[in-house]
């Protein structure tokens, strides 16, 4: 689903979209060097675990973050 898709949801989608992006993003910065182990697992599993929370209350699907909270095991 493209992120203009998500938007006509309406708010619950568009929170969904922030969030992956947000973990897509702390992907990037861990590859990069840019984020210590410890903040990456930290805020991954806080972002994880808020999408699935979005998922489950809004009905919206999407796998773009991996939502499924097993992000911040290593991996």
């Amino acid at each position: 689903m493209s992120r203009d898709e998500r938007r006509a949801l309406g708010p619950e989608a568009e929170e969904l979209d922030f969030l992956e992006r947000s973990l897509a993003d702390l992907d990037a910065e861990r590859a990069a060097g840019d984020i210590s182990e410890d903040d990456y697992r930290q805020l991954t599993a806080t972002y994880a675990e808020r999408a699935d929370a979005v998922r489950r209350r809004g009905g919206v699907g999407g796998s773009a973050g991996g939502g499924d909270g097993n992000r911040a095991s290593g991996g």
